[in-house]
């Protein structure tokens, strides 16, 4: 932890960041995302592939994926192939075979087509809750982030206050409305 990073209230320090810790020191609606890579098997292949994991039911998903045909998985026991996907090899219906780092298959259902883009501006190949994306074959590990909704804009007045808890923060209206080079 950097000696001058602020602590958050009511959390541990240097405890991992969580969707109430985010709200805590954003104050607003949180929801998590992960940007990751899940290993499929396609007939006699076993290419890992781009997932965007994100609850894409909720509105401050919008922008990052849309909902082409079918609907949004609201399990773990499912999952949403892009049109990325499709043209990669995954199928646009019935089950997609998934192994973990220990072995385990998983056979989630697809139920939806989608468009996306990750937080790193990347096509993904799937979409599917942030749990499943956790729990199935990550390799590399995976990125956390977060989304946040707010009555109120995110000045750079609130970036650089959130970023003495250790929050790298992207802002929509600082993006429109940069501050002075003076202040950065």
């Amino acid at each position: 932890m950097n000696p001058h990073q602020l602590t958050v209230p009511g959390f541990a320090v240097d405890s991992a960041w969580t969707t109430s810790k985010v709200a805590k020191v954003t104050g607003g609606r949180v929801v998590q995302t992960l940007d990751s890579w899940m290993r499929v098997t396609l007939g006699d292949r076993r290419p890992t592939m781009q997932v965007l994991g994100v609850d894409a039911r909720d509105p401050l998903a919008r922008g990052m994926t849309e909902l082409v045909s079918g609907r949004w998985a609201s399990t773990t026991t499912e999952i949403v192939v892009t049109k990325a996907g499709i043209a990669n090899g995954l199928p646009q219906q019935g089950t997609l075979t998934t192994t973990d780092p220990q072995g385990k298959t998983r056979l989630p259902t697809v139920v939806g087509i989608a468009t996306g883009q990750t937080a790193f501006g990347q096509l993904p190949f799937l979409v599917a809750l942030p749990d499943l994306v956790g729990g199935l074959s990550v390799v590399d590990g995976f990125t956390p982030a977060f989304l946040v909704g707010r009555t109120d804009p995110v000045t750079w007045a609130d970036v650089r206050r959130m970023n003495n808890y250790g929050l790298l923060v992207q802002s929509r209206a600082v993006f429109l409305n940069p501050p002075p080079a003076t202040e950065l």
